[in-house]
């Protein structure tokens, strides 16, 4: 019985190894997936028989949880950092100056003899 399910909890243990190490701890959303994630795991504890209705409960509160998480932080990238939305207002700023600039340069050279 190992034999067979040995990968499938490698695979298992990957998983959740690599979950932890993208997540924040401190942040509220990320608590609630990790949260979710151990309770998963003492699921799967290696001597248990899983019960397999709580395991697909679980697994539909931990996907409901991540896509929060994943759609808070797709908001956040799309967004940008500081850094990011302060140097696209400058250049707005600094693109509309030119224009207007220009019109007046032009305006003023059509208006001089």
């Amino acid at each position: 019985m190992w034999q067979h399910a040995r990968e499938d909890f490698i695979g298992a243990n990957s998983a959740t190894a690599n979950i932890r190490l993208r997540l924040n701890p401190s942040e509220e959303q990320c608590k609630e997936v990790l949260r979710l994630v151990s309770e998963l795991e003492r699921e799967l504890a290696v001597g248990r028989m899983p019960d397999h209705a709580r395991l697909d409960a679980m697994e539909h509160e931990l996907v409901a949880s991540a896509q929060v998480l994943l759609k808070a932080e797709w908001m956040r990238v799309r967004k940008g950092e500081l850094v990011y939305r302060v140097a696209k207002a400058v250049a707005a700023f600094a693109m509309l100056a030119g224009v207007v600039l220009l019109v007046y340069a032009v305006l003023a050279s059509a208006v001089m003899p």
